[in-house]
């Protein structure tokens, strides 16, 4: 029999710290965490690969997508269905983007672990509008946008300070009734020190600006293998993608997703 760990939405406000399983309970809107062995993990890439060709989130007001360019910075860019024009804000690193009742958001996170953001598109009509001719970013279209987008009121920013975790690594995001859900892994060494493999979940809260962790999902060390999150119409299917790190030195790679689903999350390993 499967085991499934319950993760309640209920009761964020009194996990503060709380590292260890759950028991299942009965809960109104809890996660069911379970390994799934009858999906496959290549027919999931293969969709995936699909979704990298098209826009990385789609409803019926706009194609979201993005230029990233690392540490060269990059945009998000709302193509508004209906008139075809483009809308486009400085922003790079995008691990995750969801609709809410206020608005789009997006969460960004530096591979590097320096810093983590979250922004608020509350109209991305007053984003700044690409011209129709616009085939490149040249630098005096970079200024353009950059002088916009910060003297224009367009977006609310939260800077997240308290993600700069030394202990842990950012895996993916999830995105769930205008909550953020953040995947994290334990680093396998800290100071010298070798440390219990564990991947947590945690629930980000943009008023305190901080994370709270809910529930360990489970007792393995992983890293991304993808720094954006995938999600289909509408958030109701969401991918993370990770790494399992090696044991010895000439050993494969094992990979595997995290899907989310159904107020479900479930691991899928490749076989």
């Amino acid at each position: 029999m499967k085991k499934i760990l319950v993760i309640s939405l209920l009761v964020i406000s009194i996990f503060t710290g709380c590292n260890n399983p759950i028991n299942e309970t009965k809960l109104k809107k809890p996660f069911y965490v379970s390994y799934n062995r009858a999906m496959s993990y290549d027919s999931i890439l293969k969709k995936l690969i699909f979704y990298r060709k098209n826009p990385f989130y789609l409803n019926e007001k706009y194609s979201i997508s993005n230029y990233d360019w690392g540490e060269w910075g990059g945009y998000i860019q709302f193509k508004d269905s209906s008139t075809k024009l483009k809308y486009v804000f400085p922003q790079n690193s995008i691990y995750q983007i969801g609709k809410f009742s206020f608005g789009y958001l997006t969460y960004s996170h530096s591979n590097h672990g320096m810093w983590g953001q979250v922004t608020i598109f509350k109209n991305p009509l007053k984003l700044f509008k690409l011209p129709d001719s616009t085939t490149i970013f040249t630098n005096k279209l970079k200024e353009q946008i950059d002088i916009y987008s910060k003297s224009e009121n367009v977006t609310q920013t939260i800077n997240i300070s308290d993600l700069n975790d030394s202990l842990y690594t950012i895996v993916g995001v999830f995105v769930n009734r205008d909550n953020i859900y953040i995947v994290q892994s334990n680093l396998l060494f800290s100071n010298g020190t070798k440390l219990e493999p564990i991947t947590i979940i945690s629930k980000l809260d943009l008023n305190k600006k901080k994370y709270f962790v809910l529930d360990t999902i489970f007792q393995k060390t992983i890293f991304p293998s993808s720094p954006l999150g995938y999600s289909n119409l509408n958030n109701s299917e969401q991918y993370i993608s990770f790494e399992v790190p090696r044991k010895k030195p000439n050993e494969e790679i094992k990979k595997g997703f995290l899907m989310l689903k159904n107020d479900s999350i479930f691991i899928i390993n490749q076989k």
